[in-house]
């Protein structure tokens, strides 16, 4: 698996629990919303570090989209689907952080499985974004579909492990570094 150092880097940040990386965005998620203020300057000097740097952001042949189902072309349907998608859903996804994944058209029920990425994921609007934003579009151009399903693939379920795991161990360090801190201040 490929990594980011950049990401590595946003995860030191005290309070950042989520880092998602497109080829045009850069998505920061943290535990607090209360905590921006606090953080937003560091996150940003770390962007833009790495900008100005010219420091990899993603490990050479990382593709965020490597696991992406292929479609049939001869299929009418979903190459209708995807256009869609592409062209319609993704950037206006991708501008709020995000992302949407096409994983998948059953044709015997009418329903298109879609994975969320990114800040829609964990977003308390994302139902409302799938259903009554995709949903609706995707059945006003294609009467064949009946209904939209997020679904998480198990590269993503990973991910989101490692992510944890991460954080986790980064929260680990801090507190033990605190209690040291606090131990010392009281010895003298």
């Amino acid at each position: 698996m490929k990594t980011s150092p950049f990401a590595r880097d946003l995860f030191i940040v005290d309070g950042v629990s989520n880092v998602f990386l497109t080829n045009e965005y850069v998505s920061v998620t943290i535990d607090d919303s209360s905590k921006w203020a606090d953080i937003q300057g560091e996150i940003v000097s770390k962007i833009n570090e790495y900008i100005i740097s010219g420091k990899a952001i993603l490990e050479d042949n990382f593709d965020i989209y490597a696991n992406e189902i292929e479609y049939d072309d001869d299929d009418e349907v979903v190459a209708i689907i995807r256009e869609l998608i592409d062209t319609r859903i993704r950037p206006n996804v991708q501008y709020d952080g995000g992302d949407v994944i096409y994983r998948g058209f059953e044709h015997d029920t009418g329903i298109v499985k879609l994975e969320l990425v990114g800040a829609c994921k964990g977003c308390s609007s994302s139902s409302e974004t799938l259903h009554n934003g995709i949903e609706r579009m995707l059945q006003f151009y294609v009467p064949e579909v009946q209904g939209v399903l997020q679904v998480e693939s198990d590269e993503a379920k990973r991910l989101e492990q490692i992510n944890k795991d991460a954080f986790d161990a980064v929260q680990q360090k801090l507190s033990s570094k605190q209690s040291d801190d606090d131990s010392n201040n009281d010895s003298s």
